[in-house]
């Protein structure tokens, strides 16, 4: 977002405005970077009139847009370019206050956190030399819908890529080993032409035809109990490829180790390769438009025996295991993971850690239903809602604290026209409690 360095055009003013009293405000949400993963700051803009703006109705603008979460405190502040600090805004005085600061530029670079009552507002970092707040830019002459970015957290250290799980195979040992044998000649017990076609040199010379596919057309269905791997094979993106690729040695009873694998190619073998020497190997990339992936080279059929005798099979990763029981959840929702394990067993024959399908079903329902913090916030929501449009509306929701973290407990609501049609509908009766029997025939 652009601060405010020199008065600029004001092609933002909307017609009928007074220019005089018209401020164009630059608003930088940031949110607690600790309850909420999935956004830490969003842009907006708003054009208002100085002479009818308050702090009450800003507010209530700017949370009606964007709710806070149970317990957050939302904290408005504006930078002040002669002090080069944020100042913050708690009433209507401040309000005129900042509009007399920027009364030149009719520009104000605003801020608002949401932050628990034990923290303090961490406000974006304002460069003195370009005067850019750390965020994307948002230019626009109207009110927007906000555009997301990230600030500077912990987050840049999770995996962006979750479906790239390790299967068994250091591949960072392994590129160390290669790169340090470069230019030297591998001697085997193997015949020359085997050792050439089991070489890495193929798909040397194969990375050239990474992208340079045509236009791929559109997706054709496929069996999803067993999925195609033949060459010219294609599949939506890497995830769905992944799946497949765990299905289909799931299905034809062997495992397989990564030997490399970036955002453009994978490139498997069977994990028997050494010990039994089977030759299988598998490699696929992306076509032109980058996201199609396709099998492009698959020359050998499996020699290895089965390993459905194996106690663990390592490629029934845990993203298979949600792909697998998200239409059993959606059947019965209430099943837990020894049943699960139970169906895939009888279903697939391998036999996943308890472990596993537990972390895979959570991951299924959080696809199908969402995340239960949001949920748990959404009440309040609710709540507040069915309050606002049915007045007389009973909503009342009960939660305890487990170490200094709000548990939801449970809940009762009731609307106005059931509790008006109870009252009028059922007749007046008298009932009595029961009592215990103080004479002859006592009970």
């Amino acid at each position: 977002m652009k601060m405010a360095g020199s008065n600029p055009s004001q092609d933002w003013l909307l017609l009928g405005m007074d220019p005089k009293s018209t401020y164009l405000l630059e608003i930088c949400i940031a949110h607690n970077s600790r309850s909420r993963k999935d956004v830490s700051c969003l842009i907006d803009t708003m054009v208002v009139d100085a002479d009818t703006c308050n702090f009450k109705d800003f507010v209530n603008e700017i949370v009606e847009k964007n709710p806070p979460r149970y317990n957050e405190n939302v904290i408005v502040a504006h930078y002040d370019h002669s002090s080069a600090i944020y100042m913050e805004v708690k009433s209507d005085q401040d309000i005129l206050e900042m509009f007399a600061k920027h009364v030149d530029t009719k520009v104000v670079d605003m801020s608002i956190a949401y932050t628990l009552p034990s923290e303090t507002p961490q406000w974006p970092i304002v460069s003195t030399k370009s005067i850019d707040i750390q965020c994307t830019e948002a230019t626009t002459s109207q009110p927007i819908q906000p555009s997301i970015c990230q600030l500077d957290d912990d987050n840049y250290l999770l995996n962006p890529e979750p479906e790239n799980e390790f299967v068994g195979v250091d591949e960072e040992a392994l590129y160390l080993s290669n790169a340090s044998k470069t230019g030297v000649s591998h001697e085997d017990d193997t015949s020359k032409s085997e050792s050439e076609s089991d070489s890495d040199e193929d798909y040397d010379e194969e990375d050239g035809l990474v992208g340079k596919d045509p236009t791929p057309p559109a997706i054709v269905s496929y069996d999803k109990e067993d999925p195609p791997m033949v060459v010219g094979s294609t599949y939506p993106d890497w995830a769905t490829f992944k799946l497949a690729l765990s299905q289909h040695a799931i299905k034809h009873e062997f495992e397989y180790d990564t030997e490399k694998s970036d955002r453009r190619r994978l490139r498997v073998c069977c994990s028997r390769k050494v010990e039994e020497g089977c030759r299988w190997r598998l490699h696929a990339s992306t076509m032109d438009d980058e996201v199609t992936v396709k099998v492009k080279r698959n020359p050998h059929a499996h020699s290895c025996t089965s390993v459905r005798r194996s106690k663990e099979v390592k490629n029934a990763t845990k993203f298979w295991v949600c792909d697998v029981v998200k239409d059993w959840l959606i059947e019965d929702p209430r099943q837990g993971p020894k049943d699960l394990k139970a169906k895939i067993k009888s279903k697939y024959k391998v036999d996943v850690p308890y472990k596993r399908v537990f972390v895979g079903k959570e991951l299924a329902q959080k696809q199908l239903f969402g995340e239960w913090d949001n949920s748990f916030d959404n009440l309040f929501r609710f709540k507040a809602k069915v309050e606002k449009c049915r007045p007389g509306s009973v909503v009342v929701i009960n939660h305890h604290t487990i170490q200094d973290k709000v548990r939801f407990n449970r809940m009762f609501f009731a609307m106005k026209p059931c509790i008006d049609g109870f009252l009028k509908g059922c007749m007046p009766y008298l009932s009595i409690d029961s009592t215990f029997l103080t004479e002859k025939f006592k009970g």
